[in-house]
């Protein structure tokens, strides 16, 4: 499901390479393809359903998305009004909730998600009957933060019968996300105003760490996005840090035989570094990865390319005491990997040797490494 909202995040710039491209996106949710929930065709960015509806040609078709956006359209003109008026003027969720239940729109309310957090970022007063007194423009974005985010509370409950559901929230902000560049060329501070609006977010578990995690792997908002989740991240690292338990383990051998796997396939020391920026790990967790990529290179003839992933990434993603703890694992396990690979020891003596040629390890490793029975 992500990916395809990658996809529709992107579908501007698909769109001057692939003119075609928004009739196939939409053609991913119809009956005869099936592949995904056809209830996201409401939830589709306005402009990309306007440029489908004009390369339509006239029919019962295009008469259905011509209906459905006007009904977008008016929606969403009645939405600035109510923001302003309902949640930033007169501060009453209540009275925005009614509206949003008297319209009877549940496939729009993203927009509001959306829309109420754009507006959220701008250190404008958003109307006339918004209090300023006494209030610099950090003050208003800090006071219009607090009030979008209540709203998101309030009607994100059981309480309000989720006038908000899960997919409204992800939606709302993955569209915010995939805006995040124009929003820097347009308003740079805005940007570190998103940080904050999803600090705060995700703090008040208005939003989970595991959207962010995800929404940083598919590069929501590009480059810009990605950054800018980055420093979510670490604003919030009691959210976004994953603790393996014991119960865990067989999970997390599981992923850090995905993650070495991946690197071995794609050979991409950035997505490489990612992962495992997005796994969290302790330094006994790091040294098992390495420990891990060392004994997956050995068995896939990928030594090689294991080193250069301990040199591109020292000083990043772990440090040179880890390595060494990860080359001090593989030399106590070496005896258990005799079975299944009858020429560990060359080979763990080959590691080492080279290890010592990039300055992975220090000269003195050799030489212990060579009075060690492996």
């Amino acid at each position: 499901m992500r990916g395809f909202e990658k996809l529709v995040l992107g579908w501007g710039d698909l769109h001057l390479d692939v003119p075609d491209a928004p009739s196939m996106l939409v053609g991913l949710l119809s009956t005869r393809v099936g592949l995904l929930d056809r209830s996201l065709f409401a939830r589709l960015p306005e402009g990309l359903l306007t440029t489908l509806h004009g390369s339509m040609p006239d029919g019962a078709s295009k008469d259905v998305l011509s209906l459905h956006l006007r009904q977008l359209a008016a929606f969403k003109a009645e939405l600035v009004t109510h923001l302003e008026t309902d949640l930033f003027g007169q501060r009453n969720v209540d009275a925005l909730a009614a509206w949003l239940r008297s319209a009877s729109r549940p496939a729009f309310h993203h927009e509001v998600v959306l829309a109420a957090s754009t507006m959220s970022l701008d250190s404008q007063p958003p109307s006339a009957t918004f209090g300023t007194a006494c209030m610099d423009s950090q003050g208003m974005v800090a006071e219009k933060r607090g009030l979008v985010l209540s709203m998101l509370q309030q009607l994100h409950s059981p309480q309000e019968d989720w006038v908000f559901d899960e997919a409204d929230i992800q939606l709302g902000f993955s569209r915010l996300l995939g805006s995040t560049e124009q929003l820097a060329q347009a308003r740079p501070e805005a940007c570190e105003h998103l940080v904050q609006l999803l600090t705060a977010a995700i703090k008040q578990e208005v939003l989970s760490a595991e959207f962010l995690r995800s929404a940083r792997r598919m590069r929501f908002g590009g480059p810009v996005g990605v950054e800018l989740i980055r420093k979510v991240q670490r604003e919030t690292p009691m959210h976004s840090r994953r603790a393996w338990g014991s119960g865990d383990a067989r999970q997390f051998r599981s992923e850090v035989r995905d993650a070495v796997l991946e690197y071995f396939d794609a050979r991409s020391l950035d997505e490489l570094a990612q992962i495992v920026d997005e796994l969290h790990l302790s330094e006994k967790e790091q040294a098992h990865f390495l420990q891990k990529m060392l004994v997956i290179g050995m068995e896939q003839g990928q030594s090689p390319a294991a080193l250069d992933a301990m040199q591109g990434l020292m000083g990043t993603c772990w440090s040179g005491d880890v390595v060494q703890a990860a080359f001090d694992r593989l030399r106590d396990i070496a005896q258990d990997l005799v079975l299944d690979l009858p020429h560990c020891r060359e080979q763990t003596t080959a590691l080492v040797a080279e290890a010592v040629s990039r300055n992975l390890l220090d000269q003195s490793y050799l030489l212990l490494d060579g009075t060690t029975v492996v």
